[in-house]
């Protein structure tokens, strides 16, 4: 019988990949049609829910940052059901920085 934690990815492939996964639905196509764009934003969101998820439950997760994940699994879950306003704070985490000399100086 196999050892159940053999089959266990490392925490750091698994923190990779869903940081990798997360980049890509911040800037999926570059100039695609938005309907690209949204197929491909919900396939990512709901593989970036299955992995945050994994994380949250990996046996080398420490509790501090197993709440932290825990807490992204909740709003990465809205936005792969369609939850209108996670989409819309999702829009406004990746819009565009301000120039310098903008609204932070």
């Amino acid at each position: 019988m196999p050892d159940p934690e053999a089959q266990v990815p490392s925490l750091d492939a698994l923190m990779a990949a869903t940081l990798a996964l997360m980049t890509r639905w911040a800037d999926p196509v570059p100039q695609s049609c938005p309907e690209q764009t949204r197929r491909m934003r919900s396939l990512l969101a709901r593989k970036i829910v299955s992995n945050l998820f994994f994380l949250q439950h990996h046996p080398a997760m420490g509790e501090q940052m197993g709440l932290i994940v825990a807490n992204a699994h909740r709003c990465w879950q809205g936005m792969a059901q369609g939850d209108e306003a996670a989409a819309d704070v999702a829009a406004a985490a990746v819009a565009p920085v301000p120039a310098r000399g903008g609204l932070l100086h």
